[in-house]
C-alpha cells in the first residue's frame, strides 16, 4: 500500500496541471452533491419548525396582474380573515434589502410580513422577541440566525442594536433559530408592516381551522 501511495504521489509531482484539475473536479462534485443532500434533508425528511405543519397553507392571488395592486392585496388579505375556514391569515412580500450596521453595507433578502405572520408560524425567537402586532409602526426588525452569526459573532448584546435597512434605522428585536426560513431558505430579515409595501413575491400564509382540510379551504376561497 505505501509503495502505490509513494507511486500515486510521485506521479501527481510530475503532472501538477492534470493534479489540479482532477482535485478541482472532485471538490466541484463532493461539493454539490453534499449541497443537494442538506437541502433536500431540510425541505423533505426533517419537519419544518412550525406549530402544526399540518395546518398551515399558502394563499396566492390567481388574478391577472393582482400581485402589483397594492390595494388589491389588502382587500384580498381581509377577504380571507373573513372566512371561517382560516383561523388566522397573514401576508408578504420580499425585496433584496441593503443594510448597513455600522461595519460596512450589504445587500440581504428581506421579507416585508404583516406583524401576525410570525406568530402565525408558531416558531418562538432564538433570542428576544416578535414585533409587536399592536405598534405596526414599531421601527424594528428581526434578523435570521445565520446573519446574527455572520455580522454579530453570535453574541446576545445584538438585541436593541441598530441595524439600518434600506437607508431607515431599525432596532433589532430577535433572532430567529437556525432551521427557520421563510418565505424562502435566502430570507435574512423580517420587517413588519400592516401589508407588503409593494407586489414583489405576495403571497399569504393561513393556519386551518381545527377540522378543516385543504379542499375545504379552497373551495370556500374562491
Amino acid at each position: 500500500m505505501w509503495g502505490n501511495l509513494r507511486y500515486a504521489w510521485r506521479t501527481l509531482r510530475r503532472r501538477p496541471g492534470h493534479t489540479a484539475a482532477v482535485v478541482l473536479t472532485l471538490a466541484l462534485g463532493i461539493g454539490s452533491t453534499v449541497a443537494v443532500y442538506a437541502i433536500g434533508d431540510a425541505l423533505h425528511f426533517r419537519p419544518p419548525p412550525y406549530r402544526d405543519p399540518d395546518r398551515l397553507v399558502s394563499l396566492v392571488p390567481v388574478r391577472t396582474n393582482v400581485a402589483a395592486d397594492v390595494p388589491r392585496v389588502l382587500t384580498l388579505i381581509d377577504e380571507w380573515r373573513a372566512l371561517d375556514v382560516f383561523e388566522g391569515v397573514e401576508g408578504h412580500s420580499w425585496s433584496w434589502m441593503p443594510i448597513d450596521d455600522g461595519a460596512g453595507l450589504t445587500v440581504v433578502e428581506g421579507a416585508t410580513v404583516t406583524p401576525g405572520l410570525l406568530p402565525l408560524l408558531g416558531t418562538p425567537p432564538h433570542l428576544g422577541r416578535w414585533p409587536d402586532a399592536e405598534n405596526r409602526d414599531e421601527p424594528v426588525v428581526v434578523i435570521s440566525h445565520a446573519l446574527w452569526q455572520r455580522r454579530y459573532g453570535g453574541g446576545a448584546d445584538v438585541l436593541g442594536r441598530t441595524l439600518r435597512v434600506d437607508d431607515v434605522p431599525r432596532i433589532i428585536v430577535g433572532v430567529m433559530p437556525p432551521r427557520f426560513h421563510h418565505p424562502s431558505v435566502s430570507t435574512e430579515l423580517w420587517i413588519p408592516a400592516r401589508l407588503p409595501v409593494d407586489g414583489r413575491g405576495f403571497s399569504a400564509k393561513a393556519r386551518l381551522r381545527d377540522g378543516i382540510g385543504p379542499p375545504s379551504a379552497r373551495a370556500g376561497a374562491r
